[in-house]
C-alpha cells in the first residue's frame, strides 16, 4: 500500500507526527528557529559576508550598495556609476600584471643566458680539471716506477 492512500491511525504512529491540539496545551515548547517553508522558493537569500577573511577597502561601499540594491532596483546608470571605478580598477591591475610578468619574462630570458654561459665555463673547468688528475697521476705513477729502479735513492 502506497503512502498517499494510508489515512488516519497510520498517521498517529509516525514518530515526528505532532498532534496540534497536544502543541497548544503548551506541554511541548515550539521551536524558536520556526521559519514557514512555504514561502521558501520566493525568498531570496542574501549572501552572508562574515567571515575570516580580511575585509577588502571596499567592502563598506559594497555592503551599503547592498542595502540600496534590496531597497530599490537601481537603474542601469546608477549600477554602472557603481562598478566602473572598479572596472577601471581592475583594468589597470590587469596591465600592471601583464607588464611585470613581461619584465620578468625578460630577467627570466637573461638568467637563462647566464645560466648557460656559466654551465659553460663550469664544464671547460671540470674537463681542465679532468686533464690535470690523470697529468697528476701519470706523475705518481712515473715517481713510482723511477722508485722501483732505484730503491736507494734518497733526496
Amino acid at each position: 500500500m502506497s503512502k498517499r492512500r494510508r489515512e488516519g491511525p497510520t498517521l498517529a504512529a509516525n514518530k515526528r507526527f505532532c498532534d496540534p491540539s497536544f502543541v497548544a496545551t503548551g506541554l511541548k515548547r515550539q521551536r524558536d528557529d520556526y521559519c514557514d517553508y512555504s514561502d521558501k522558493r520566493h525568498r531570496v537569500e542574501t549572501p552572508d559576508f562574515s567571515g575570516n577573511k580580511r575585509s577588502a577597502d571596499f567592502d563598506q561601499e559594497v555592503d551599503q550598495m547592498h542595502k540600496r540594491m534590496k531597497a530599490t532596483v537601481p537603474t542601469a546608470e546608477e549600477t554602472m556609476a557603481f562598478i566602473l571605478p572598479y572596472l577601471l580598477k581592475m583594468r589597470c591591475m590587469y596591465i600592471n600584471a601583464q607588464n611585470d610578468a613581461e619584465s620578468m619574462k625578460k630577467h627570466c630570458d637573461t638568467l637563462e643566458k647566464h645560466l648557460g654561459t656559466i654551465q659553460g665555463a663550469y664544464h671547460k673547468l671540470m674537463d681542465r680539471n679532468n686533464i690535470l688528475k690523470r697529468e697528476l697521476d701519470m706523475t705518481k705513477y712515473r715517481l713510482m716506477l723511477k722508485d722501483r729502479e732505484n730503491p736507494n735513492y734518497t733526496q
